[in-house]
Order: structure tokens, then C-alpha cells, then sequence
């Protein structure tokens, strides 16, 4: 099943359940954006970004092609990609990802990079994707074995999140395209 999953676009409809799925992670100390988002704040972004084909940055839905009880295919939303801080001349953008917690460790999120890995390098004809994961996040696992596996660089800054009282380190990787293609 995992290989049932398709990056497709990605609607305000969807973006609203991102922003859910955001609020819920709030004050977990994920997230560099440490408040709730509100319908208002994903409408501008949905606008600004998302919309606007002059942006530097490109998103996409993460799809499941699976079926209802009926035997009917249906594709179900499960997450969001994107690129950010895209730099044309250059050929680097900043990665992001998010699963809906119901869909972690089930190979989806794998999957997922791979899926826009293969866009940013075969497609965008970008160089090197780039993503910072703080070292109190639950999913530091995940980046740790795909830098393993897509042979990515890494680096630890210091002191970059401060979370419930402590600061916390971050874990700051690298994807380049010659790895990605071995």
C-alpha cells in the first residue's frame, strides 16, 4: 500500500486540515511557529503562497489511493510537502513535510520525500534540499534515517529552539542531487 501514495495538488480544503493538524502540535515545541494559526492566517498563505504561481516556494498534497469498505478507490489526503526559500540560482530550497498523526510510521512519510526528493532534483532541476529538525521533536527518527538513506549531510546548531524552559539543539540536513541519484 505504501506505494499507493501521489503528490497532487494541494487545495484550501486540504490546507485547512494542515492548519488543524498544525494547531494541534502547538506548544509541543515542533514547530518554529509557536502559536496557533487561525482560518484567516492559512487564507493569506493559501493566497501569497500556495496560489501564486511567482512564489518561491511549491506545495503539494500527499495522497492515498486505497479503498472504502464498498470496494470503491478513493484518495484520501494524508499530508503535505513543500519546498520553500526557493533559490532558482542557486538550486537549494528548504524541505517540509507533515503527516497526519494517524498516518505516522507506516512508511508514508518515506515514501513522501521521496516522491518530492524526485521533483526538487528530476523536475525543478534543483541542487540541494535543505530542512532543520529540533532535537525535541518527536520525529527527529524519521530525518535521521533518511539522511542515512539518501546519503544527506548533517550538522548540529546549537541552542536553536527554546521549549518549555530548556533550549534545544537542532539537527540542520542537507539532501544533494549527485547522492539522490546513486
Amino acid at each position: 500500500m505504501k506505494d499507493n501514495i501521489y503528490l497532487d495538488v494541494l487545495n484550501f480544503e486540504n490546507l485547512e486540515k494542515v492548519r488543524i493538524w498544525r494547531n494541534e502540535n502547538t506548544g509541543k515545541g515542533i514547530l518554529r511557529t509557536p502559536y496557533p494559526l487561525t482560518t484567516d492566517m492559512q487564507q493569506k498563505f493559501f493566497d501569497d503562497v500556495i496560489n501564486n504561481r511567482n512564489s518561491n516556494s511549491r506545495y503539494w498534497g500527499i495522497f492515498l489511493k486505497t479503498y472504502d469498505n464498498d470496494d470503491h478507490l478513493i484518495h484520501v489526503f494524508i499530508g503535505y510537502t513543500g519546498l520553500d526559500k526557493i533559490e532558482w540560482e542557486n538550486g537549494i530550497a528548504e524541505i517540509g513535510l507533515m503527516i497526519s498523526h494517524e498516518y505516522i510510521g507506516l512508511g508514508y512519510g518515506s515514501k513522501a520525500l521521496s516522491l518530492v526528493l524526485n521533483e526538487a532534483f528530476n523536475n525543478m532541476r534543483l541542487q540541494n534540499i535543505y530542512g532543520e529538525c529540533y532535537k525535541c521533536n518527536p520525529n527527529i527518527e524519521f530525518w535521521e534515517k533518511m539522511i542515512e538513506k539518501y546519503k544527506g549531510y548533517k550538522t548540529t546548531l546549537p541552542a536553536r529552539k527554546y521549549f518549555d524552559g530548556s533550549f534545544f539543539d537542532s539537527m540542520y540536513f542537507n539532501f544533494n542531487y549527485y547522492n539522490f541519484r546513486i
